[in-house]
């Protein structure tokens, strides 16, 4: 059993509790749909603590119980996403200051400004980042590109308009900050654009140009996709 992904929506937790533990070395991979505050849920988690290495998910409104799970450390903990919803952000830098040292992995769509400062600080390891910035954080995103010399990859909302009432980065300085500051192993840029315009040519002709100017050189993976919803792919 390498795999576990299961709504607890129509079953009681405490129930495959006992039959989880007893497998919990094999398990390195666990999805949780709508787990809806389940007080059972920390010791789940607390039984595969050191197996678990894969992906960690929660899709839920209700997922209070993080209360308990920002103290476990997850050994092996690699990839890290969340759906949707996200746990309360003091109780996600606290996991993070347990496990961010090992994620390679870190997905999330709902997230505050300490919080996407302390992705820079305690996630150092990271290869693949989706996070999504305020239009006065460029500063942010170049930290995380400092400080996180192995990622490869990131996933940026963008939007040159106000969106749900707040404005996000806009492409054009992304290109510009992914040129002149991302590590040197970056290889693919993926935005998701709610614009109502179209990114410019003349935008993108000076980011490749800035990009094929950079030492060492590298092959880019640029993804632009239109998009109406924050959300997170798995």
């Amino acid at each position: 059993m390498q795999h576990f992904a299961k709504s607890f929506q129509s079953i009681v937790l405490k129930d495959i509790i006992p039959a989880l533990k007893n497998n919990s070395n094999t398990i390195t991979k666990l999805c949780l749909y709508g787990c809806h505050n389940s007080s059972n849920l920390p010791f789940l988690f607390g039984g595969l603590s050191g197996d678990l290495l894969e992906v960690l998910r929660f899709s839920s409104y209700y997922i209070e119980d993080f209360i308990q799970l920002q103290h476990v450390n997850f050994l092996n903990l690699q990839t890290l996403k969340f759906s949707y919803h996200c746990p309360k952000h003091e109780h996600l830098m606290k996991f993070l200051e347990n496990n961010g040292k090992n994620l390679k992995l870190f997905h999330m769509t709902n997230s505050n400004k300490a919080l996407r400062l302390s992705i820079a600080n305690l996630c150092p390891n990271l290869r693949s980042l989706f996070i999504v910035f305020n239009d006065d954080e460029l500063n942010i995103l170049k930290t995380i590109f400092n400080n996180c010399k192995y990622l490869e990859s990131i996933k940026i909302w963008c939007s040159s308009t106000i969106y749900d009432g707040k404005n996000y980065l806009v492409e054009e300085e992304v290109f510009e900050t992914v040129a002149n500051y991302s590590p040197n192993n970056f290889c693919e840029l993926k935005i998701y654009n709610t614009s109502h315009f179209q990114i410019s040519s003349k935008d993108l002709e000076s980011f490749f140009i800035s990009w094929k100017n950079r030492t060492p050189r590298k092959v880019l993976s640029l993804i632009i996709l239109r998009t109406e919803k924050i959300f997170v792919q798995v």
